[in-house]
């Protein structure tokens, strides 16, 4: 237009009167609310993309956290420490196994107790 800012424009052409209406609106304005849409759109869905890696990361830890103490455990074990006891607090499947983890070392620590400690594999 003469101020030199962008716009949409229409017109009609009357051929009764043989003249046009010619209509404009300045582009920012006529798309203000899309622009306002698409921000509110990019804030929410960065905003679900930043929970859903929190919630991975959470959920992620609760399965690695309990593998990594019952492998700290087993390492523990074989290393020779029947004392050491992996901390349950799951009542899954690797809680099921920390459990038996310590039922074993327990048995064996009396077990070894009960030799003088001695075990089979150091005759």
């Amino acid at each position: 237009d003469y101020r030199g800012v962008p716009v949409i424009g229409v017109y009609r052409w009357l051929p009764e009167l043989e003249l046009a209406i010619l209509t404009e609106v300045d582009q920012v304005e006529a798309f203000a609310s899309i622009y306002t849409f698409r921000n509110t759109v990019l804030i929410i869905g960065a905003a679900i993309a930043l929970l859903v890696v929190l919630f991975a990361i959470l959920f992620t830890r609760t399965i690695t956290g309990p593998v990594y103490e019952l492998v700290r455990g087993a390492e523990k074990f074989g290393s020779g420490d029947l004392g050491y006891r992996i901390k349950t607090k799951t009542r899954d499947e690797i809680g099921h196994l920390s459990r038996s983890f310590n039922d074993m070392a327990k048995n064996l620590k009396t077990i070894t107790a009960s030799r003088g400690g001695t075990s089979s594999t150091e005759k």
